[in-house]
């Protein structure tokens, strides 16, 4: 599959880097890091229609993405949290 190019700006003396792809994240909507460096993420179930059904599935989790060799790329996933709504 074909993916358009994004560009950025960044800032001098900053560097932009993927750390995490697909398989070890699934749409996320939403990350942070925690305490010890591990990647926080919320991921959704996806979209299917109508949205209302599709909330009734919980399909979205948190999930923990851990960087195993500490080399800057994650490499393990970990469900923290299964089955949450998306209200």
């Amino acid at each position: 599959e074909q993916i358009d190019e994004i560009t950025f700006q960044v800032r001098n003396g900053y560097r932009l880097q993927k750390i995490a792809s697909e398989p070890l994240i699934h749409w996320p909507v939403v990350v942070d890091w925690d305490e010890a460096g591990n990647l926080i993420v919320v991921e959704s179930g996806g979209v299917a229609s109508p949205i209302a059904e599709h909330n009734k599935e919980a399909l979205h989790r948190i999930v923990r993405l851990t960087d195993d060799d500490r080399d800057g790329d994650f490499d393990s996933r970990k469900v923290v949290v299964d089955r949450l709504p998306f209200t």
